[in-house]
């Protein structure tokens, strides 16, 4: 396991592994580009009145953030879907649900997370009403891609590899 600290979330970046064994064979993998995923939004409250309900939240952080996802579950539903059709652009972090009517008042619980989408077009992980509850618990991870064939036997050097321009190795 190995961690890349001080990455930045407006930048992309480059990485290859590379690994020689004692021998002095060479593997190389692809070279992968990633981002870094935006915060997801905080501090979601959802505020419901007769026939409609609106979903307000914070910004995250960071500043290439150009839109917003909501997703909506009603009552005990576990799946979340998408209730905006494009990217959500407004600038004052409120959504009004246009799928709740007057005919729903009293008859259903509604739940809401929201993302962050950014310029590289990546979509946070969603915000969460209860933040400890086990269904909001995520994790990520890159998996390192499968190398060639070394000597047996023998210790491999991994070297990683990092840019934010167009890779010049």
């Amino acid at each position: 396991t190995f961690t890349i600290t001080d990455l930045l979330h407006d930048q992309s970046y480059y990485v290859r592994i590379e690994a020689t064994d004692a021998a002095g064979n060479m593997a190389q993998s692809p070279i992968r580009q990633f981002s870094l995923l935006p915060d997801p939004p905080s501090s979601v409250v959802v505020m419901g009145g007769d026939g409609r309900v609106d979903v307000r939240w914070e910004a995250p952080p960071q500043d290439n953030v150009v839109g917003y996802n909501l997703y909506r579950a009603i009552d005990d539903e576990v799946n979340y879907t998408k209730v905006n059709d494009g990217l959500y652009l407004s600038g004052g972090l409120v959504f009004t649900d246009p799928g709740v009517t007057q005919a729903d008042n009293g008859l259903h619980t509604y739940h809401y997370q929201v993302t962050a989408v950014d310029d590289f077009g990546n979509e946070s992980l969603p915000s969460c009403e209860d933040p400890v509850a086990e269904r909001c618990v995520t994790s990520a991870s890159w998996i390192i891609p499968e190398m060639p064939a070394m000597a047996p036997d023998t210790s491999i050097t991994m070297n990683i590899f990092r840019t934010t321009g167009i890779p010049t190795y």
